[in-house]
């Protein structure tokens, strides 16, 4: 009996720690990297002054986009659903929001670094995962690096 539930031990420690699913952003001077506590979808949307990288995680119906380029501070949260903000000088701006789809409470928060042209956003976020996602936004790091492109 023991060794059946060792066996079944071993097997969710896996399936836990396999669902943890980091990923890395490279841009010239710098790396944005995030860890997800499951699967998602990554898409990227090239335009002209920049780029939207769209992380969709279907299990909750939820996105994360980082949005890098020259047009970051034009904000993606509706001014109307802005429930709190903060700013720092010219250098960083942070607003988080709430507002109702389809009769259910959603929370989006949105991340403006402004010298590097960088915006970092969550929506579609209902009030149950909303701790899930601050976890996931709280935990993003970037680091500015000389040579980042000779690592692997």
């Amino acid at each position: 009996m023991r060794k059946y539930i060792l066996i079944l031990f071993v097997f969710f420690s896996i399936n836990i720690v396999g669902q943890i699913k980091p990923d890395t952003v490279r841009v010239s001077d710098f790396c944005i990297m995030l860890v997800f506590p499951e699967e998602y979808i990554k898409k990227e949307m090239l335009y002209e002054e920049g780029v939207f990288y769209d992380y969709i995680i279907p299990q909750d119906s939820s996105i994360i986009t980082i949005h890098l380029g020259s047009m970051v501070s034009l904000p993606l949260i509706e001014k109307k659903d802005i429930i709190s903000s903060r700013q720092i000088s010219n250098m960083l701006k942070e607003e988080c929001g709430k507002y109702i789809e389809n009769g259910i409470v959603k929370f989006c928060r949105e991340l403006n670094i402004y010298p590097y042209h960088l915006n970092i956003s969550y929506d579609k976020v209902n009030l149950r995962l909303k701790k899930k996602y601050d976890d996931i936004f709280d935990n993003i790091k970037i680091s500015f690096e000389e040579n980042i492109g000779d690592s692997p």
